[in-house]
């Protein structure tokens, strides 16, 4: 009945296409003090057996828990590592895009001032340009001024030196003309004799 008990169990614990050493087992059941081919006996090599066998399983079973284990932590370290590159992904995203905005606002900036530039140049120029119209107007002024001036004084020495000529021939040199006020201009001047006569002459 032991016997048959032994063979269900080793049917039972050892998968297919494995084979287990019971000589271990027997020769350590021999040496504690059972006879061999007997119940106690085989009670002792089943035991012996068993204990090897569940051994065995948490040996595997440790094994086992150590590879998932492992590969939790593997697992772990690479979501990790995923999380880690991630971030520092969006930094460099951040950085690039904090670096564009810079750029853009620089280059605005630059646009700005030049066409502030711009600006200004060309108020000084139009600045300029009107002065140079207000003095050229001016001037223009002065010289017709001037010039009306020049003509009047020449008109009136015309009329002196009709009414000289006209004193002359009618021989009457006491009342000799001279226009009151003229000084000469710059075409012409006056000569004032010792006689109390005045001569228009041209320069």
């Amino acid at each position: 009945m032991r016997l048959v008990l032994i063979i269900v169990t080793y049917l039972l614990f050892i998968p297919a296409g494995n084979t287990a050493d019971f000589s271990i087992y027997k020769s350590t059941c021999s040496d504690i003090g059972f006879t061999p081919d007997t119940d106690p006996f085989a009670d002792c090599v089943l035991e012996l057996y068993k204990r090897d066998k569940i051994k065995l399983v948490i040996k595997e079973n440790k094994q086992q828990r150590n590879v998932v284990i492992n590969s939790e932590k593997k697992s772990q370290s690479g979501l990790e590592d995923l999380k880690t590159k991630q971030r520092k992904e969006q930094y460099q995203r951040e950085l690039r895009f904090t670096e564009s905005q810079r750029e853009r606002h620089a280059l605005k900036n630059k646009r700005d001032a030049e066409r502030l530039t711009k600006e200004r140049l060309n108020y000084q120029a139009q600045l300029a340009k009107s002065e140079r119209e207000r003095l050229a107007r001016e001037q223009q002024q002065a010289k017709q001024a001037k010039n009306k001036t020049n003509n009047a004084a020449l008109f009136l020495g015309i009329l002196a030196g009709i009414a000289v000529l006209e004193n002359l021939e009618n021989g009457t040199n006491s009342n000799y003309y001279v226009p009151p006020g003229l000084t000469g201009g710059p075409n012409f001047d006056w000569d004032i004799f010792s006689n109390g006569q005045y001569r228009c002459r041209t320069i």
